[in-house]
């Protein structure tokens, strides 16, 4: 009778240490959802911040092209009132102000852009 007391004490004891078992498994497996669910939440706010990044570059870089363009037409019709009004000191002093202008909005749109990177 005492063998057998012992031997179902001892199955109770192994019952109570597997479900001890069961909990700690279904606490982890909880733990590492849990976990997972944030890794995912990271992983979306990561590829969200990579497409404004990247509309965010596609943004300065048309805005350097206009800026570009914007110089590339003045230096033209520079060019172009100088030969044809070469006399006129106020016209090309206009023409300098207005082509330093546009260089300097390629230079901030260049540094803009750097600093983005």
């Amino acid at each position: 009778e005492r063998a057998i007391v012992a031997r179902e004490g001892r199955v109770l004891n192994r019952d109570n240490f597997v479900r001890s078992l069961q909990a700690e498994l279904e606490a982890t497996a909880a733990e590492f959802h849990q976990r997972d669910k944030y890794l995912r939440s990271l992983q979306a706010d990561l590829e969200q911040a990579s497409i404004e990044s990247r509309k965010r570059h596609s943004q300065l870089r048309d805005r350097e092209m206009l800026a570009m363009e914007k110089e590339e037409e003045l230096n033209a019709v520079g060019d172009e009132y100088k030969s044809f009004f070469s006399d006129s000191k106020e016209l090309q002093e206009s023409l300098a102000a207005s082509l330093r202008q546009a260089r300097r909005e390629v230079v901030e749109t260049r540094e803009a852009r750097d600093q983005f990177h």
